[in-house]
């Protein structure tokens, strides 16, 4: 697989060769930017052609050759034989569309069916993956979901007409362990019943345990390793296999620190969502994101918030940084912030940061990485020269894992884990007090993932940072957090000392989750492939 710009060709596959037969489900693991997601694309020729072609190579999916295939017969195949699961939902979900016309589009498209028929079946299957109270989200738009939400969204749309062959590309990343759970084996049920194949892409070795026959370990573009998980797992035999095997985050989280001031703190914080019905459109009811919740962070500390998707993690995130609107008092830095207009609060943006759960939904398309990191610089610190910009945008990059002369490049051109190291960068090249991480290492493969907590944590310590850490990956928050609270329905159902609260949890809710946590780590091959 070759891509073509300004006259110079850049070869993302080299030589790929694997197969799945029917019923089976096939892994591709690797680090970010291994050529994972693009030997998945090509399957079903939704690379940008003719900037990408294949100079080589043969792709055929039930005897038939895929790449000589017209674009309007590939329509044909696209969402019936094979269908996708995309890796950013908020990239393939049409914004001003409602989450029932999208499904509802997709199953009529290829089965013409009545209306009610089509929502009955868009019902069936928001059950499916999870959607609480499916019927008042069908007229919901994807910016009014949470981001485990509209994955999961986009799943129902991948299996509404019950595909041969569904490509998964990071299905279950934005998705909490419950809910990982509840997707795997439904898709095994789907896989059972229909004899359904299934080209897995993820960084989570715990799922390819779970889940996988087969699994191909990618590397710069080719597979430097495949075979029977079980084989592959026990006895590796090439020497990333056994780093990418070996890598876990270490558990060094930061000290708490009851001493030290308190920089951002929440009291009785709501953030109430209306429900609007009718002609006039009148308020019948709210939707409680966040409902009363409390909380101190102290200069250092990083605080873990943990839940299932939907339970309001985020929304206290963007809350803090009063970047939406909500009620309760909230404290930065010693100063009520909860009452100052968009003018009054640009003095603290330099201190306060974000990274955002979808980076490349949060990253300008037209803007250079070089841009976009040094935006904040221009804005917080104008009488920065560009010499300085420059130096300190290289630095950020190079702290992220990044080489420097990719800053030249835009968006689009970077996997998913390397836009999201771009957006740690842009974060942390302010040097802030509090920075939000909602998500940071979800798109990110394990030994990113490893090292971007190290990173993490020695940008903490060498600049005394105190972190917000919102992840459903339990592994990632015992290495990084003194303080964690656990919420559900906008509420927080327990907190406590991090090392304190996954040693011995209180609520049945904690416990059940933590548990899931555990099953998924731990759970062998085959316990649901079938």
């Amino acid at each position: 697989m070759a891509f073509h710009q300004g006259g110079a060709t850049t070869l993302a596959v080299d030589k790929v060769s694997f197969q799945i037969k029917r019923g089976e489900c096939l892994a591709l693991v690797g680090e970010s930017g291994s050529g994972k997601s693009v030997s998945a694309l090509s399957i079903l020729k939704l690379l940008p052609y003719p900037n990408a072609s294949h100079p080589s190579g043969s792709i055929r999916f039930k005897g038939q050759e895929l790449i000589d295939q017209s674009e309007q017969q590939m329509r044909e195949v696209r969402g019936s034989d094979i269908s996708i699961i995309f890796q950013e939902p908020m990239t393939s979900l049409n914004p001003l569309h409602t989450i029932e016309a999208q499904i509802g589009e997709i199953i009529q498209l290829h089965n013409p069916t009545s209306n009610a028929l089509a929502r009955k079946r868009t019902l069936e299957l928001l059950t499916q993956v999870g959607i609480p109270d499916p019927e008042t989200r069908l007229n919901s738009y994807p910016h009014q979901l949470s981001g485990g939400q509209r994955q999961r969204v986009m799943i129902a749309m991948a299996l509404a007409n019950e595909p041969d062959l569904l490509i998964a590309d990071e299905p279950t990343t934005a998705l909490d362990v419950t809910v990982q759970a509840q997707i795997l084996a439904l898709l095994a049920e789907i896989r059972a019943r229909l004899g359904m194949s299934l080209l897995f892409i993820t960084h989570d070795l715990g799922i390819v345990r779970r889940i996988a026959d087969h699994v191909c370990v990618m590397k710069s573009g080719e597979i430097v390793e495949q075979g029977p998980v079980e084989q592959v797992f026990k006895t590796p035999k090439h020497p990333y296999t056994r780093d990418l095997l070996a890598a876990e985050p270490k558990p060094d989280p930061a000290p708490p620190q009851p001493n030290a001031p308190v920089v951002m703190s929440a009291d009785d914080l709501k953030v109430w969502f209306p429900i609007k019905r009718g002609l006039m459109r009148k308020t019948v009811g709210h939707i409680k994101a966040v409902d009363g919740v409390s909380l101190a962070v102290r200069k250092g500390e990083t605080l873990g918030v943990v839940g299932e998707s939907g339970s309001g993690k985020t929304t206290l995130g963007l809350a803090l940084l009063r970047l939406i609107s909500s009620n309760g008092r909230i404290v930065f830095l010693g100063r009520d912030i909860q009452g100052l207009r968009f003018k009054e609060m640009r003095p603290f943006r330099r201190d306060m940061q974000i990274v955002f759960q979808d980076p490349f939904g949060s990253l300008s398309p037209r803007m250079s990485v070089a841009d976009i990191i040094a935006e904040g610089l221009t804005v917080h610190q104008p009488k920065l020269s560009g010499e300085e910009r420059e130096v300190r945008v290289v630095k950020a990059l190079e702290d992220v894992g990044l080489k420097p002369d990719t800053r030249y490049r835009y968006p689009h051109e970077f996997s998913g884990g390397q836009r999201q190291r771009i957006s740690i960068a842009r974060a942390v090249v302010l040097e802030p007090d509090f920075v939000v991480l909602d998500e940071p290492t979800s798109a990110l493969d394990m030994l990113f993932q490893a090292q971007m907590v190290d990173l993490l944590r020695e940008l903490q310590r060498k600049r005394d940072l105190t972190y917000m850490f919102i992840s459903h990956d339990l592994r990632v928050v015992a290495s990084l957090a003194s303080h964690l609270i656990v919420m559900r329905g906008g509420k927080v159902v327990e907190e406590g000392q991090a090392a304190e609260l996954f040693k011995n949890p209180k609520s049945d809710y904690t416990r059940a989750l933590f548990a899931a946590a555990f099953r998924l780590e731990t759970a062998g091959n085959g316990s649901v492939a079938t």
